[in-house]
């Protein structure tokens, strides 16, 4: 995933194992983007999620799952707790590179 990332000129990448460490990280380096799992220890990735849109100072980062849970019931919870993209595992490079694409600005 981090050849796909230099690839759209993503310069920081922090990978974080806890749904309660994605929620620090969005409030103290408001990313332009978070790729977050479902399934994470302590706080999932839905109840991560919805902290984040919950909140006025970081709703507006789009978040994506990305996970191998693709019961249509779980994109459908995601969403109701504010994901902005669902991607289940395995994905092709192109379909994640897409999905980013779709809330990141073009490089001007």
């Amino acid at each position: 995933m981090r050849r796909i990332m230099k690839i759209l000129g993503i310069i920081t990448i922090v990978a974080l194992l806890l749904g309660g460490e994605a929620v620090d990280m969005a409030y103290s380096q408001k990313p332009d983007i978070i790729l977050m799992d479902l399934m994470m220890p302590e706080l999932d990735g839905v109840g991560a999620c919805n902290i984040i849109k919950s909140d006025p100072d970081t709703k507006a980062i789009p978040v994506i799952m990305v996970t191998a849970r693709g019961h249509e019931l779980d994109q459908q919870y995601a969403k109701d707790m504010g994901a902005d993209g669902y991607i289940t595992k395995p994905f092709a490079s192109r379909e994640l590179l897409h999905t980013i694409g779709q809330f990141l600005e073009s490089p001007k």
